[in-house]
């Protein structure tokens, strides 16, 4: 007979591996963090990240997002495994914020868009398709 244990084995009770660490780059945080897949707007605790748009994009694509306070934010596109392929981190001023993405160098193909500030990260998808 063989045990059956779904998509991940048993955790060993002294270890302190959660069963998300390793299972993609989007779990480094050891957060599950909201993602839409839909052209829609994420809210919580006064920040709020609206899908990008165009979305579809080209060559390029803008993302919206408005803070709370100013924060240093990093902006950090992943491909569809959760693998960074771009990003950067710099202030961002009280209230609403946009900022344009070149995606000319990615692949037709999906991917995420996350914003991690202090204390939270949010998610959205990324349709790129020349």
């Amino acid at each position: 007979s063989v045990d059956y244990y779904g998509a991940f084995p048993p955790a060993v009770a002294d270890s302190n591996e959660s069963w998300i660490n390793g299972w993609t780059a989007l779990s480094e945080s050891m957060q599950v963090a909201d993602v839409t897949t839909s052209n829609v707007e994420l809210e919580a605790q006064g920040f709020k990240f609206l899908a990008p748009r165009p979305n579809p994009a080209a060559n390029l694509t803008t993302i919206s997002f408005e803070l709370p306070r100013a924060l240093d934010v990093n902006i950090t596109i992943m491909d569809i495994s959760g693998r960074p392929i771009a990003g950067r981190t710099r202030r961002f001023s009280a209230g609403a914020n946009q900022e344009a993405l070149n995606t000319s160098h990615l692949a037709n193909s999906a991917y995420f868009v996350a914003l991690t500030f202090e204390g939270g990260r949010m998610v959205q998808r990324l349709i790129v398709q020349r």
